[in-house]
């Protein structure tokens, strides 16, 4: 992030190295876009945040309850970076 005439720009480079910017009026919404963008420029799969199903160690159950946790601490890490905004 840095600042420019009073503007906030957020830079960051997609996953084939391109680098983007985006301006914004205030340093806190450049940052959380940053910080929002780093997971697509890394190209983190789903499969890594989730634990890894033993169907010879464990029941349904609970495996059906490793997968409920890891989705919902994935969802809310992506609420805490990104906000609850629904507007457009």
């Amino acid at each position: 992030m840095y600042e420019k005439k009073g503007m906030y720009f957020a830079g960051w480079r997609d996953k084939k190295g391109v680098r983007h910017r985006k301006s914004f009026a205030t340093a806190e919404a450049a940052l959380l876009y940053e910080a929002a963008q780093k997971p697509k420029r890394l190209g983190k799969p789903l499969g890594r945040v989730l634990p890894a199903l033993r169907p010879e160690s464990q029941d349904i159950e609970s495996q059906l309850a490793l997968i409920t946790d890891g989705l919902h601490a994935l969802w809310s890490e992506l609420v805490e970076v990104c906000g609850r905004g629904g507007s457009r």
